[in-house]
């Protein structure tokens, strides 16, 4: 979470505008670009995140990746798209907290 807050006043900083994050995801992006895969740390970050944005004046919306190019696990729905996966519901409920 240092480095979301870190990107978020980085660029509250230069710009003093409303932040809107287009995505979110877990990676680890050095030495090589990773996404996360463990589902357990994926639901955190998840929640952690949400947290984040939602406590911080200077982030007016966000939205949550659609998991293309990530891993299965990232996909907000099943393969058909007729069912939340569990990262989808773990957004949905840490979201519900705030609305």
């Amino acid at each position: 979470m240092q480095g979301v807050q870190e990107d978020i006043d980085h660029y509250w900083n230069k710009y003093q505008k409303p932040i809107w994050v287009t995505e979110f995801a877990c990676v680890k992006d050095s030495p090589s670009w990773e996404p996360c895969q463990d589902q357990g740390q994926i639901n955190r970050f998840i929640n952690d995140i949400v947290d984040l944005f939602e406590k911080n004046e200077h982030v007016m919306a966000y939205a949550y990746t659609d998991g293309n190019g990530l891993s299965q696990n990232w996909l907000p729905t099943n393969n058909d798209g007729s069912q939340l996966s569990e990262s989808g519901r773990t957004y949905l409920n840490a979201i519900k907290k705030y609305n």
